[in-house]
């Protein structure tokens, strides 16, 4: 069963200086030359041609005539299909005739008057049969003879393909087919024709083709998947019949492509799979990515398409918007052949400037900025200056700025950001937060999705290492990289390892552009050198500005005086501003009464509280506004809100970027979750950052420890219950992969909340580190899902037994584990002991003893215990049987 099935009923629809010209719907000719079908019905067109009105798409596995210009040709356009395709239904959405884009829409389309359109068709399910020796390279083989022997069926006349300049269009692996035939045409010294068309090759176009140079059989697999139909058996020979024939392809052909005219184009939404497949893959996957589709190669042309693997050859009508930019770069090819008769300049479509294609290969600029701008931003002229100052001095790339929390180095940095969105639009901007490694490698790994450049073959680098890497290359274009909160230089480490400072994984190129906001004064020094920003406090105008702004109801500063106060109590600090503000706002209070609750705040409170923030690059006397601000508002949510305050106390626990709805315990009735979401937004301590995901400040996030440590009972009862919680919340990995996405998203809260309850004697603990076993062994990081295996184990040991079902199961997942891990000693022993103390509790056919039988049966196979393992695979059978 092939992918691409034919539809049928349509009728012609040639171009006026074109021959209509039809394959047959008959059988396969083996003959080198082009088919056409036998006219069933024909009348003269508006302009006196014939039209031919064929009753079904043919699948013709030979070189095939589908357009012809009535006079002399100058360029001819071979169309070949990938795995799984055919000659014609692979260029017809649904199969359907109307819709077989190269020769229906094709011949008519400016710059087309004297092109010749052929399709190649070959056997496309020749994986689907173990017996079938046909190779990429038979195939290419094929094409070669096809081209140099082509000739006119009614006139017997020569094509004399290789006369004129040559363009091929391959989708999938239809690419590799046709890169092959080229080096082999290049290669064909003693066979004049072969070297002919070898020269007459002026461009490629490939519809996600995988341009891969090394360990093809991951992507290969994922073609096959959603390309034909295999047996399990069937699949496996497949991969290690053809990939390395792949490999050698690609990387053959990179030696070969200095006069070229390339253009890659990839998909950008998931395929189906075929069902027989769906346990090696998820339901749906990216076949070829960014990464995979594009050949590197100096001048090559790329653009995405929004379609799936089979989408981005098949098009609705001559607008969709994925055909005008394949039509777009077609053109392109032929102005770029240097012929006189196609390569002067094509007059304007005006359907090109509706779908907005464009023919620059310059990297399109991307935006991957948090939040919205601040309308109620005012002030920071002369920072937001110096920025911009050092922005053009191409000399300078990185610059830091630094100053006390709350004092608006965020808010610089997002207005820094829209102002070079605005004014620099052919820049791209990112944005990404260092309050933990977690969330660093988080951010990162949103920017590679946007970026496409997490492929396939790339799954188990660092991702950051991936996003540094490729803002160093010249092909990221013009880039802003904006990274908020650099608070601690060392997150990727415990101990302050120079090599593992935040600095070296930051991009360095002469396109880019690093602004790093920070509270530590020395980071920003290490970072920015001698352009590092200090940031104080704002003048009392501004100050005055923003409240203004911040306020519903103005009347509020009637009392300059007040006003006065309240601003200096607040230290002049943006956050402080804003926090009072919003207090304001929502309990309708006047500005000398919340100044009165200020003022009755505890003081040993706030010391404790300025303590925590100490920092040397504060403004010398300036008092804890912060904390005083903040206290006052906890307290009066806990009093009015009970609901808000739980929480804050859970989210205490947890990380506080990027919380996503879901992980919040669920209160009854839920307009009392709405509620108190709602208060926490109201007072800034919530920022959303979509419909289902917030933001808490990491100063609030402390301010709230602090004030749960007035509440000892409080606190230890918010600490259980957030263990509880995550351990209850977390999905379990084995269970399906439909859990992976919330998985990620949980993943840094859970790790949190996990390392802070190391030591405690809580059976959620140990569930939750369970669980992120399970996650990490599904997502191959072996060396943390060991660790927390391990640590399961060993408190299941100590508290429940060795002999307890319990302790065996999480042996058993330790064990499984290491033998990924290749530690098959340590395996061994422990899955030994397992299966010794099962067969003592368990009957010989319960699947828990049979599951770690046969795990042991595979650990001696991979130790090379052939004869142990055989016979411990033979009493499995025995029993199961």
């Amino acid at each position: 069963m092939k992918r691409d099935e034919a539809g049928d009923g349509t009728k012609s629809g040639a171009a006026d200086n074109h021959v209509a010209l039809r394959p047959s719907v008959g059988q396969p000719s083996t003959e080198p030359s082009e088919q056409r079908v036998p006219r069933s019905s024909s009348s003269p067109g508006p302009t006196g041609r014939e039209t031919v009105v064929p009753t079904s798409l043919p699948n013709l596995r030979t070189l095939t005539l589908v357009a012809a210009p009535s006079g002399s040709p100058a360029v001819d356009i071979i169309f070949v299909h990938g795995l799984g395709g055919s000659s014609h239904a692979t260029w017809a959405k649904d199969g359907t005739p109307e819709l077989f884009w190269p020769g229906e829409w094709l011949p008519k389309e400016l710059g087309m008057e004297k092109a010749r359109i052929f399709t190649f068709g070959y056997n496309a399910d020749w994986l689907s049969t173990e017996a079938n020796n046909q190779t990429i390279g038979n195939f290419a083989m094929d094409l070669l003879a096809l081209m140099a022997r082509s000739r006119n069926n009614d006139t017997g006349e020569s094509h004399e393909i290789g006369a004129m300049p040559i363009l091929f269009v391959a989708h999938s692996m239809g690419g590799l087919v046709v890169k092959k035939a080229y080096i082999d045409a290049l290669n064909a010294q003693s066979n004049p024709k072969y070297l002919r068309i070898g020269s007459s090759v002026n461009a490629m176009i490939f519809l996600s083709t995988p341009h891969i140079g090394s360990d093809a059989a991951p992507l290969l697999g994922k073609l096959i998947s959603v390309s034909v139909v295999l047996s399990d058996t069937q699949f496996r020979h497949s991969l290690e019949r053809n990939s390395e024939t792949l490999e050698t392809i690609n990387e053959g052909f990179r030696h070969h492509t200095g006069k070229l005219f390339l253009a890659s184009f990839w998909e950008t939404l998931e395929t189906p799979l075929f069902a027989q497949l769906s346990r090696k893959f998820p339901g749906k996957v990216q076949v070829v990515d960014k990464g995979s589709a594009r050949l590197m190669c100096t001048g090559e042309m790329y653009m995405s398409l929004q379609a799936d693997h089979h989408g981005v050859c098949k098009y609705t009508s001559r607008q969709d918007s994925n055909y005008l930019k394949v039509l777009n770069t077609i053109r392109d090819a032929l102005e770029a052949s240097g012929s006189p008769e196609i390569g002067s300049r094509l007059p304007e479509d005006p359907r090109l400037a509706m779908d907005g294609s464009s023919k620059d290969c310059a990297p399109k600029a991307t935006y991957f900025i948090p939040s919205q701008p601040n309308e109620n931003f005012v002030g920071r002229k002369a920072e937001l200056a110096k920025v911009q100052g050092l922005f053009a001095d191409k000399t300078n790339r990185m610059v830091a700025i630094h100053g006390l929390g709350g004092t608006g180095k965020t808010q610089i940095a997002l207005q820094f950001a829209y102002w070079v969105k605005e004014n620099h639009p052919q820049c791209s901007v990112f944005w990404v937060s260092a309050v933990s490694a977690a969330i660093f490698t988080q951010d990162c790994s949103s920017i590679a999705r946007e970026l496409s450049i997490l492929s396939e073959n790339e799954k188990d680098k660092d991702v950051k290492e991936l996003v540094k890497e490729y803002l160093s290359g010249e092909m990221a274009g013009p880039w802003l990289l904006i990274v908020d909160n650099v608070d601690d230089a060392n997150i990727f480490s415990l101990s302050a390892d120079p090599s593992m400072h935040i600095a070296y994984f930051l991009p360095k190129s002469a396109n880019g552009f690093v602004l790093c906001t920070t509270r530590v004064r020395q980071i920003a020094e290490d970072l920015g050198r001698d352009r590092a920003i200090s940031l104080g406090e704002m003048s009392k105008r501004d100050s005055l500005d923003f409240l203004a702004n911040s306020l519903l109801d103005k009347t509020l500063l009637s009392k300059p005086s007040i006003t006065d106060e309240l601003l200096t109590e607040l230290a002049f600090l943006p956050l402080a501003i804003a926090q009072a503000a919003a207090y304001l706002n929502r309990n309708k209070l006047s500005i000398s009464r919340y100044l009165h609750l200020l003022r009755n705040t505890d003081q040993d409170m706030s010391n404790l509280m300025s303590a925590e923030f100490l920092d040397l690059t504060r403004p010398r006397g300036a008092p804890n506004a912060i904390a005083n601000t903040w206290i006052v508002s906890f307290e009066h949510i806990r009093l009015t809100d009970q609901t808000a305050a739980d929480l804050l106390a859970f989210v205490s626990y947890i990380e506080p970027k990027a919380i996503p709805r879901s992980i919040l315990p669920l209160v009854p009735p839920e307009e009392q979750l709405v509620r108190a979401i709602g208060t926490l937004l109201g007072y800034a301590f919530f920022t959303k950052r979509d419909e289902d995901m917030y933001d808490m400040h990491r100063l609030v996030q402390k301010a709230t420890k602090i004030w749960l440590d007035k509440h000892p009972l409080v606190k230890e009862e918010a600490r259980k219950e957030a263990v509880e919680h995550l351990a209850d919340a977390f999905p379990d990995a084995q269970d399906s992969y439909d859990n992976m996405p919330m998985c990620r998203e949980y993943l840094p809260h859970a790790l949190k909340v996990a390392q802070s309850a190391q030591g405690e004697d809580l059976a959620s603990h140990y569930t939750l580190c369970k669980l992120l076993g399970h996650f990490f062994m599904w997502d191959r990081r072996l060396r943390e899902c060991i660790y927390w295996y391990e640590q399961v184990f060993k408190w299941r040991k100590e508290n429940s037994g060795e002999d307890d079902a319990a302790t065996l199961d999480s042996e058993h997942y330790l064990a499984s584990a290491y033998l990924e891990d290749g530690r098959i000693g340590e395996a061994i022993e422990l899955l030994k002991r397992v299966v010794a103390i099962q067969s003592q509790v368990l009957r010989e056919d319960h699947s828990d003893r049979l599951g770690s039988q046969h795990q042991l049966a595979s650990a001696y196979l991979k130790d090379g215990r052939i004869g142990e393992a055989i016979e411990l695979f033979e009493r499995i059978v025995a029993i199961e049987s």
